[in-house]
């Protein structure tokens, strides 16, 4: 084995950037070494315990070797996962009187890493009056375990082009394999509590366009519609904006009877809008997933057109997916089950007793895994807490149906709370008015969008908009 003298910085796959004003050579080895960048996504809170145990080293020139390179990942950090951080979104309480508090709230990674599911250890709840978790220092108040909520959905639409395109191209059996990989990663495999609904759509000219399988979680269901769409043909040209329209507008339309859903749109193309109409249609869709609640990811394979009009049909833009080839589509759809399902666990339910019984008190949530960290403050009501932790059992608290749950708006405004936001089909209306978009019926004199904000202000309501849209 021998060692090479890099004499400038350099990036390594799977770990963060080294510093550029850094400019002492760097030694890297082969091999053995391979080890550690194959662990390297996820930090390790002791890389220096990993020396021995992944490099199997003869001699002291490598020992040496491993060390510069464990000191600098020791330094330096692991991976661009310390750099992006965690985000704690869908935050809900609510009060139980005497001293009790039940915390709902989501945890997510910014850059996409799948996060295992938390433990104790994982997350604090920070009584800020004293700037340390209930419970510690022994001054009253305690903490459930993390649990999760037991009204819980989970819904994804497949949408699926089946254009002439894709059935000329023989691309159609493998976009089947694709889907057929999702229902197994998502509702075959799951326990019962984290399989999905799964609703599938298949596209192509906008009178083809249909639902052909509605929601279920029969995994033999929905192989069956999908084993039996291999001899589908072609359906004409591409209504993609009117397709994706339709999708958001179906997982929008369920969930509404749990405590808690979680909502999911992956659209599959093998090009662009063609039916017409496309700058109306686009703005439409642009609005309507500004208005949705789903996570929503398209898988676009490669082909000779604007890549940028199927990215922005993803809620973020990691959740845009290139298929270089269509026999890679079983992969990749494994993969997008594999982020559907880390978001599908990644809600989480705390039972607190707290002591505080005055003031406007606040508490934050902390969250530290794979070496992110993440917090977000809370600010709660005292107005039915006294104090008496003595009668309060945060075990009891974390499993119970609370009737009144108080939302949290997130960073971008946006709140589970109807009060404050208009699904796809509303609209915000004040007596003053707003700007807003839609593509209406001949006659139809009221929009579906507004245009600044898919939120309404305190002086505005939610106001059914117009119906037989021609998407």
């Amino acid at each position: 084995m021998t060692t090479t003298v890099a004499q400038a910085p350099v990036t390594i796959p799977g770990v963060s950037r080294l510093n550029r004003g850094f400019r002492r050579p760097i030694l890297t080895m082969r091999g053995s070494l391979r080890a550690i960048l194959a662990r390297s996504t996820t930090c390790n809170p002791n890389p220096l315990r990993t020396k021995y145990r992944y490099l199997n080293l003869g001699g002291q020139a490598m020992r040496s070797s491993a060390l510069v390179f464990i000191a600098l990942f020791t330094v330096l950090g692991c991976t661009e996962n310390s750099v992006e951080g965690l985000v704690i979104d869908r935050v809900s309480y609510a009060i139980e009187p005497p001293a009790g508090i039940q915390v709902r709230f989501r945890v997510y990674a910014k850059d996409h890493t799948i996060l295992p599911q938390l433990t104790a250890t994982e997350v604090a709840l920070i009584n800020d009056e004293k700037n340390r978790p209930f419970g510690a220092g022994g001054e009253g108040g305690s903490i459930s375990s993390l649990g999760r909520t037991s009204n819980y959905g989970l819904y994804t639409v497949l949408a699926l082009d089946m254009s002439d395109s894709i059935v000329k191209a023989g691309a159609l059996g493998d976009v089947i394999d694709g889907a057929l990989q999702f229902v197994e990663a998502a509702v075959a495999s799951p326990e019962d509590s984290l399989k999905h609904n799964v609703a599938i759509f298949i596209f192509g000219r906008t009178d083809a366009t249909r639902l052909v399988q509605d929601f279920t979680k029969d995994p033999q269901e929905l192989k069956a519609v999908l084993d039996g769409l291999r001899q589908q043909t072609g359906l004409g040209g591409t209504n993609l904006y009117g397709a994706y329209l339709k999708a958001l507008e179906k997982v929008g339309s369920v969930g509404k009877d749990v405590d808690l859903a979680e909502r999911f749109v992956v659209i599959l193309t093998d090009g662009t809008h063609e039916a017409g109409d496309e700058a109306n249609l686009r703005a439409i869709a642009m609005a309507g997933k500004a208005a949705s609640h789903a996570a929503i990811y398209s898988i676009g394979i490669a082909g000779d057109y604007d890549e940028s009009k199927l990215a922005e049909l993803a809620s973020e833009q990691g959740e845009f997916i290139r298929a270089e080839k269509t026999d890679d589509l079983s992969t990749i759809f494994a993969d997008v089950a594999a982020r559907i399902q880390s978001l599908s666990r990644s809600n989480y339910v705390v039972g607190i007793c707290t002591p505080v019984e005055i003031g406007a008190p606040s508490l934050t949530i902390r969250v530290s895994v794979l070496g992110q960290e993440g917090s977000r403050q809370i600010q709660y009501s005292s107005d039915q807490l006294n104090g008496d932790v003595g009668s309060c059992d945060p075990s009891a608290i974390v499993g119970l149906q609370m009737p009144n749950y108080i939302y949290l708006p997130d960073a971008a405004g946006d709140s589970e709370s109807q009060a404050s936001f208009c699904d796809r089909m509303y609209y915000c209306s004040s007596t003053s008015g707003v700007e807003c978009i839609g593509y209406l019926a001949d006659g139809m004199t009221e929009c579906t969008y507004c245009v600044a904000s898919s939120t309404c202000t305190e002086f505005q309501e939610c106001v059914f908009g117009c119906s037989g849209l021609n998407i």
